[in-house]
């Protein structure tokens, strides 16, 4: 699953649509926490702080937005949601493992504190020019979903999935709240995905299961051992839906997918229990922890590949592009926050 990100359009529907009518598909929600957020008082969403985040209204004398015929305006932000591998979702959903339901919700907060260090910018004018500066926080609401769209009317998949709501506000070196330009993150989207990812298997290893990790059309993904594909079709009616509908009209790229799955979305449907539906379907072999032998490799065995993989394209490269193939080639056997700390010195 790669992740998806597409702008907020209004600042109320949102609030509403996440706080009340999506409440019986929540697993988990809340603010990610930073220095921010603690500040501003956003701890747990509510529909009242959720649409004052959205809106810019972040506190009495702090209102985002530009002022058009007397009114400000103020663009919401961005909605970024994080789906789990297949067999991750079985496992947290059907089988019933909160530990693996935890391991989604860490490599989310990891992917999120990934965002912050790195693609959170805003414009700021100096000595008369505009300029981008980069920032270290966002407020972002997150609401942890459990399943698909239903298909034809049926029993809905079980799907781990996580709605990150990314407010347009960010507060600047200089202490002043400003809108953020999102630019890097949508050029990051790709990136993004691969290191949710890669956190969630480092965590599914830990936990004691094998995650065989796999390249799928030239970007990292994994499904844990013991899952069967048999299983992981079983579960995938939305998933089939979509490829079957891209494959009758020749689309092969994310963005085509991503328009097959807008076309084909059937209506929100109402299922109670989906746990104890899925549950009756768990008659399968459930994959047993194991002391892995997992050959864990050097950072600087990693990063000499990567600048290796780099030097054969381009004379020069920098740290962004050494970051993106690092992640590659270390294939979970380090947290992002790791590869950074590890390479960041010589960048």
């Amino acid at each position: 699953m790669v992740a998806t990100i597409k702008p907020i359009q209004n600042a109320k529907e949102a609030a509403t649509y996440f706080y009340m009518l999506e409440a019986n598909q929540e697993l988990k929600k809340g603010f990610h926490q930073n220095d921010v957020t603690r500040e501003l008082g956003f701890t747990n969403p509510t529909k009242e702080n959720l649409e004052k985040a959205l809106s810019g209204k972040l506190a009495k004398d702090i209102e985002l937005g530009r002022t058009e015929n007397g009114q400000k305006v103020h663009h919401p932000g961005q909605e970024l949601i994080l789906s789990a591998p297949k067999s991750v979702s079985i496992m947290a959903l059907v089988v019933g493992s909160d530990e693996v339901l935890n391991a989604h919700e860490k490599a989310v907060e990891r992917t999120l504190d990934y965002i912050q260090r790195n693609i959170i910018h805003y414009r700021i004018q100096k000595d008369g020019k505009k300029d981008i500066e980069k920032s270290d926080n966002a407020i972002i609401a997150k609401f942890t979903h459990q399943s698909s769209r239903s298909v034809d009317g049926k029993v809905p998949d079980p799907q781990l999935h996580t709605h990150c709501l990314i407010a347009n506000a960010t507060k600047g070196q200089d202490g002043i709240y400003r809108s953020i330009v999102f630019d890097e993150l949508y050029k990051s989207k790709m990136n993004i995905g691969e290191i949710y990812r890669m956190e969630l298997a480092k965590n599914i290893r830990e936990l004691g299961y094998d995650a065989l990790v796999y390249k799928d059309k030239g970007r990292l993904n994994f499904e844990i051992k013991g899952i069967s594909k048999e299983i992981i079709d079983e579960f995938s009616k939305r998933r089939q839906q979509i490829l079957e509908f891209a494959k009758e009209h020749g689309i092969e790229d994310s963005k085509g997918l991503a328009y097959a799955a807008s076309v084909t979305r059937g209506k929100k449907m109402e299922f109670t229990d989906l746990w104890e539906i899925w549950k009756q379907k768990n008659e399968f072999n459930i994959p047993q922890k194991t002391e892995l032998h997992h050959t864990k490799r050097s950072k600087e065995q990693i990063t000499k590949l990567a600048i290796e993989q780099l030097s054969e394209r381009e004379a020069v490269w920098n740290y962004k592009e050494l970051h993106r193939v690092l992640i590659q080639k270390n294939r979970s056997d380090y947290s992002t926050l790791e590869i950074e700390e590890y390479i960041r010195p010589a960048a």
